[in-house]
């Protein structure tokens, strides 16, 4: 898949040079009110589904439908900031590059989509502002998850994914965020709208509320076999107001943990090169990972 992935991107690119996103105004209840997709987009997306239709993925596990779908990106561009613009809030659909969160939603997206056999953009786009957004609704820039541990605790109550590191966790997590809110100019939309910087404000004790556990650094090695591959993977931050430094997804490698993510280190999709234990014992700025277990949705 990996080699498909490389060429085809190569030809998407070329051809997203003279394509121009667009907006649709969302006339059906199926289709997301706004959104900024491009023509590489759907050709991306129509050549995973004939993909996933010869692979008869439909018809594997979800973790192993993640761990397929992560795996075509491989070697795809890392890039930061792709939701940001100076447009209205609005869905962006974007398979050609990620960061680290983007990646995530992207392939938990498609792998829904694929399990059920739907070979429909507009299920796609759905699940992903399901994802993406409190409660699953768009309204403006603050409805956006901004916070890991928002988008982990929202999507549990949505029932698409399950913080199973609750239940192995040997430490209580600090939930508490103001980040954003502190370091509002850093963000363009907060720095121009103080109301923006209210909600976010009102969201982030929300967030501080939350009572999560992770796993220490020393503990990983001791509960690899609790992690299933394809299992959300959230390093705990050591940044003050800040929940999570990065995300990825689980993967065993010859029986050792790893894991698959959008990675700074060489701007790519990449799977790690050092196990899990080992990676989080060399970031300075991570002391421990939150797991949460993706389900499928009812």
């Amino acid at each position: 898949m990996k080699s498909i992935f490389i060429l085809f991107f190569l030809f998407v690119c070329l051809f997203a040079c003279n394509s121009s996103g667009r907006i649709s105004d969302g006339q059906s209840d199926e289709i997301p009110s706004r959104v900024f997709l491009t023509s590489a987009d759907s050709m991306i997306f129509d050549s995973l589904m004939v993909i996933a239709s010869r692979d008869e993925l439909s018809q594997h596990g979800l973790s192993q439908v993640i761990i397929e779908t992560a795996n075509f990106f491989l070697d795809a561009p890392y890039v930061a900031h792709t939701l940001e613009s100076d447009q209205e809030e609005q869905l962006v659909v974007n398979l050609r590059e990620f960061d680290c969160t983007t990646f995530v939603e992207s392939v938990l997206a498609l792998s829904y989509v694929f399990k059920e056999h739907s070979a429909v953009l507009q299920d796609y786009m759905r699940y992903l502002q399901e994802l993406r957004y409190q409660d699953g609704d768009i309204d403006l820039y603050p409805s956006r998850l901004h916070y890991f541990s928002d988008w982990l605790y929202d999507n549990q109550h949505k029932g698409y994914i399950d913080i199973v590191s609750n239940d192995f966790g040997d430490q209580l997590f600090d939930s508490k965020v103001d980040f954003m809110s502190r370091n509002y100019n850093l963000y363009p939309k907060l720095s121009a709208n103080s109301a923006f910087v209210d909600k976010v404000k009102n969201r982030e004790n929300k967030i501080s509320d939350y009572n999560l556990k992770y796993v220490s650094t020393s503990r990983i090695d001791s509960v690899a076999d609790c992690i299933l591959d394809g299992d959300i993977i959230a390093f705990c931050s050591g940044v003050e107001g800040l929940d999570i430094a990065h995300v990825g997804f689980a993967y065993h490698i010859n029986n050792q943990l790893h894991f698959i993510h959008a990675s700074t280190n060489g701007n790519k999709v990449r799977v790690s090169e050092l196990p899990l234990s080992s990676y989080v014992e060399k970031r300075k700025d991570v002391y421990g990972i939150i797991v949460a277990r993706p389900v499928l949705p009812n």
